[in-house]
Order: C-alpha cells, then structure tokens, then sequence
C-alpha cells in the first residue's frame, strides 16, 4: 500500500508546475519528498555547431570601432561569424556556435540566443528588443534585468554590441542571416 501511495504522489507531481520538490504523505508517520530539478527552456533553438567562433580582444589599431548606426533589423536567424571582446571583457577561451532568432509579433521584437561550445550544454537567453534611444534589451528568459545596446542592421548582417554578462566590458558581435 505504501508504494502505492508514493508512486501515486509522484505521478502527482509529475503533473503539477515544477515547484523543486514535492511532499506526500505515506501514512501518519511518514513522510516521502520527491525533489525534481526545474529547468526552463527559453526557446528551442539550436546552434550550428560547424560555426564556431571565439571572442578575442581586437588589435589595437581597430579596437575604437566605429559607432553603430542602428537601423530596421530583419526578422530571421542569425549565426554569429565574428566578434571581439572589448573594454576589459573577457575572451572566449572555448570557441561556441552562436545563433539568433529575431522575430516580430504586434511591434514587438523578440530575440531568442542560443549558445553552445560542442559537446556542452545549450544556453538560452530571450529578451524584448527596445528601439530606444537608448536601445535596449529587456531580458524575460536565462538572463534578468535590462541592458543598453548598440547595433546596426542591414538585409544580410546584424551588429550588435552589449555589456558582457560577466560585467566587464563589452561584446560586439558580427551575425549573417541565414538564407
């Protein structure tokens, strides 16, 4: 009976919201917790992983990049295909396949990333694209808070420059639209 109860109370759980852990009562003196690690997805995109790409600090002749003009951005996926870590940012000591997905629903622009060195786990980010001025990123999903961004935008090519999650410095990032 006891075992009947507590795969009852795991069948339960498996049914409700993810809260961490779940508690059922065996019988009045006992007690079973099912503990089940919460995990959320942001989005279901998946890297490329045959275009790596490390971020490396750019030499001292190009590093004061020119300021980036903005500019309508193409709803689409993007691959990341270049990048330098700037103002004290850390490098990439790993090379990761990078992509994202811009999309617009109701003036509402949408980014999902997904990033991933081969062999590692995915990480997921989404956040709703501000135009600004200043524009920013307002992170719903794998990341909290907002941050100021820079970018530009043509039909093929995406630029962006942002802080580095780490907190120091920034990342400029090169993305190509995929066909």
């Amino acid at each position: 009976m006891r075992r009947l109860l507590l795969l009852a109370a795991v069948t339960l759980a498996a049914c409700s919201p993810p809260s961490g852990s779940t508690t059922a009562t065996t019988s009045s003196t006992e007690t079973a917790t099912v503990t089940t690690p919460v995990q959320i997805a942001c989005n279901a995109l998946a890297p490329d992983i045959t275009k790596t790409v490390r971020l490396t600090h750019p030499p001292v002749a190009v590093a004061a990049l020119p300021d980036l003009a903005g500019g309508p951005i193409e709803p689409g996926r993007y691959d990341l295909t270049s990048g330098n870590a700037l103002d004290g940012a850390p490098e990439w000591t790993d090379a990761r396949a990078v992509t994202l997905e811009v999309s617009e629903d109701h003036a509402v622009v949408t980014m999902n990333w997904a990033a991933t060195t081969p062999g590692a786990d995915i990480e997921r980010w989404t956040a709703t694209f501000h135009q600004g001025p200043p524009a920013q990123l307002s992170f719903s999903c794998g990341r909290s808070g907002d941050i100021s961004v820079h970018g530009a935008a043509t039909h093929t090519e995406l630029r962006l420059r942002m802080p580095d999650p780490g907190g120091a410095g920034s990342d400029a990032f090169v993305f190509t639209r995929r066909g």
